[in-house]
């Protein structure tokens, strides 16, 4: 349930949604919920992807604003309920302090559907009460395919049915041998009803931000074309990501990429995992993935796959033309070495022959370059788990690396 609002209506909008949880319904409010450093505006975009219900609080406030983050809020539920069949209930407007002949600035979308006017206790009661009974009642098919799931639950959700896949498609998966935990992941992407569109981020379904772009006729086609159940079903691609990150002087974390002629695209450096390999080719194999973007003794580079940081994500391989399930796992990246080498051995890596320089983001750049969002979002809303300033990941490189990679260019 997403409870939208204006900021002068802060303190009527955490009443509800006080009340609605005291129901026992999962309520999304961004007072407390959005963690320091968010992106707070993916995070929202996406809360209101996957939320049951939207719940706009409208007031005077909101009559007087001919602008705001709410009206963005507003417009994303609209577009949303686009998608739904005719008289499926989604916004559920909370109309406080005003009644509906008095409302001249709201969508047309909102007066088409039934609005709650909340003028006493009576009224609030009556419209939590509304609230669960359609919170109750909701069709699984159209809401369990979004609900999280707890990280560590090994057995698949009762509302996720089992899914005929190809035996090709069936051996990539056992090939890897991996953990129950990914195995029942990669299972919950293929089944959930909003198949390929939404994407497991550590043990939860959510949109795949690959997907937002593209027309229904251009998702219809790509179902119809690869079809999970014969010889064209995706084909599986497991890959380490590197995450190399640089702090800036007052602390912030930025991210190395390189540039993929193939993509057009800034990427993470990464490995395809061979099937069956064992953890000690894993780590040899990474070290000597990353030595074509920077010229570090092997034995000064220690690589860490972070526990817990795995996606799993269909998309369309626009080179190839076709659809490939992914299994993207982080890895942390370490260099024991002092900044000024450090620095001339990223120097000397990209300085060789014509290839586009590497660059160094912070991460709400990335989130915003359309370009890296359309190819890589899914990747982005993994490494998003760290936040915008990176707090969690460790850093690679000793302070001051990034002045001294800068006067080396």
């Amino acid at each position: 349930m997403f409870i939208s609002y204006a900021n002068e209506d802060a303190e009527v909008a955490l009443s509800i949604a006080a009340r609605l949880t005291a129901r026992g319904i999962d309520t999304w409010i961004d007072k407390g919920k959005l963690r320091s450093g968010d992106h707070w505006r993916l995070e929202i975009e996406v809360q209101i992807k996957k939320c049951s219900y939207f719940v706009p609080v409208v007031t005077p406030s909101t009559e007087y604003r001919h602008e705001g983050n709410f009206r963005r809020e507003w417009k994303a539920a609209i577009e949303r309920m686009n998608g739904f069949a005719d008289g499926v209930p989604f916004i559920l407007p909370a109309l406080i302090g005003i009644d509906v002949p008095q409302l001249k600035l709201v969508p047309a979308e909102f007066l088409n559907v039934h609005c709650s006017t909340l003028k006493g206790e009576k009224e609030f009661a009556a419209f939590v009460e509304r609230v669960k009974r359609l919170y109750t009642d909701r069709p699984e098919s159209s809401t369990d395919a979004t609900k999280p799931i707890q990280p560590g639950n090994l057995e698949r959700r009762s509302g996720v049915p089992e899914i005929e896949i190809s035996p090709r498609l069936r051996k990539q998966i056992a090939a890897f041998r991996f953990p129950t935990t990914i195995k029942n992941d990669i299972y919950e992407v293929l089944a959930n009803s909003g198949y390929p569109e939404f994407m497991s981020i550590a043990g939860r379904l959510t949109m795949n931000p690959t997907w937002e772009h593209r027309s229904a006729d251009e998702k219809r086609r790509l179902l119809s074309t690869f079809r999970l159940t014969d010889s064209t079903a995706p084909g599986l691609m497991s890959l380490d990501l590197f995450l190399i990150r640089a702090n800036d002087d007052q602390g912030h974390g930025k991210l190395y990429t390189y540039y993929s002629k193939r993509w057009d695209c800034y990427l993470f450096p990464f490995r395809k995992r061979d099937p069956g390999e064992t953890l000690g080719q894993r780590a040899s194999l990474n070290v000597k993935t990353l030595t074509p973007f920077v010229s570090a003794p092997p034995t000064r580079v220690s690589i860490s796959p972070i526990r817990s940081k795995v996606a799993i994500s269909v998309k369309h391989d626009e080179d190839k033309h076709d659809l490939k399930l992914y299994v993207f796992q982080l890895c942390s990246v370490v260099f024991d070495l002092p900044s000024e080498q450090l620095a001339s051995a990223f120097r000397e890596v990209s300085h060789r022959g014509d290839r586009t320089p590497p660059r160094w983001w912070y991460m709400q750049e990335l989130l915003l370059d359309p370009r890296v969002m359309s190819v890589n979002g899914d990747v982005l809303s993994l490494v998003h788990e760290f936040g915008v300033g990176l707090g969690l990941l460790p850093s690679s490189v000793a302070n001051g690396f990034l002045d001294h990679y800068s006067h080396s260019q």
